[in-house]
């Protein structure tokens, strides 16, 4: 793709192993009955309550779960996208729910940390409220909302989005900054 682009990164299971460290909190407390997840709500695949996993969640925040390292070539990936001179939207569910002041809080601390490359970070619950021509994300009920109203997205794939068709679904974000920095 050329030209400048505004373009749209999730955090969590995009740059962040956020689905594989609530999993990790989620077999410390004991609640997963043996089960690896493969859907949204993984509580429901471990058979507990969802208050018990929320539960189990808070205490990760509070024991720094936040502060895990990036995906492996995450956060080169943006810079990449960056360096070509795209501007760069984060834009994360994160601090919604419960805890959501100390999880905007962390989250701001992880992408200064990290160094993450950005021109803007928002935190919205429906990420077509921030404009963008291209979106990577890894829900597909935020990549199908994204294409609706014309932004072109790349589907991150997980264990728990495997269950319907994205017409461009990657391994990695790396994939997401070859196809906007070096295009085929």
């Amino acid at each position: 793709m050329s030209g400048h682009l505004t373009v749209g990164i999730d955090i969590d299971d995009v740059l962040f192993p956020w689905y594989d460290l609530a999993h990790e909190a989620s077999v410390a407390a004991g609640i997963t009955n043996g089960v690896t997840p493969s859907s949204w709500a993984p509580f429901q695949d471990y058979g507990c309550t969802d208050q018990a996993w929320f539960d189990v969640l808070a205490g990760a925040l509070h024991a720094g779960m936040y502060e895990a390292p990036p995906i492996p070539g995450a956060v080169e990936a943006v810079r990449r996208i960056a360096d070509a001179g795209h501007s760069i939207h984060i834009v994360t569910a994160r601090g919604l729910l419960a805890h959501g002041l100390t999880i905007k809080a962390a989250t701001v601390a992880w992408i200064e940390t990290h160094d993450v490359p950005h021109d803007a970070l928002h935190f919205a619950g429906d990420k077509t409220t921030v404009r963008t021509d291209v979106f990577v994300d890894d829900h597909l009920k935020h990549t199908t909302a994204l294409e609706a109203v014309g932004t072109m997205t790349w589907l991150v794939d997980r264990v728990y989005n495997r269950t319907e068709a994205h017409p461009r679904r990657i391994s990695h974000i790396s994939e997401f900054a070859d196809a906007l920095v070096d295009p085929a």
